[in-house]
């Protein structure tokens, strides 16, 4: 997560994330060896045992979740307005509501195991 506290946490990091680091990072690439090396040095900081490294893989996977979470999404939804949408797609979301509205038509199954 990445919302830490603005003092002192954000306080103490901003002043680091600087327009040329920013500028100096020109492709997935070099993303990827700037956050490669950010995540091994907390780790050669804080001790290399099972913990530290899980917690460091685990925040990696994280990031792009939250970015997909909060961004792509949107970005995606807005390249289906702009393009049109895959036309398996909008059968298949055809099919689930069709489902849907079926499946509130009855009552429970009781005979089944998943009731």
């Amino acid at each position: 997560m990445p919302y830490i506290a603005p003092d002192p946490n954000r306080k103490e990091i901003d002043p680091n994330l600087t327009q040329e680091l920013f500028n100096s990072i020109d492709n997935v690439g070099d993303l990827n060896y700037v956050v490669t090396r950010l995540a091994l040095r907390l780790l050669m900081r804080q001790g290399v045992c099972y913990e530290n490294l899980a917690g460091v893989v685990g925040t990696l996977i994280l990031v792009p979740d939250e970015i997909k979470r909060r961004f792509l999404g949107d970005y995606e939804d807005l390249k289906i307005e702009e393009n049109g949408d895959v036309p398996e797609f909008v059968e298949l979301l055809q099919f689930l509501r069709e489902k849907r509205q079926r499946s509130y038509d009855h009552a429970a199954d009781t005979t089944q195991a998943h009731g």
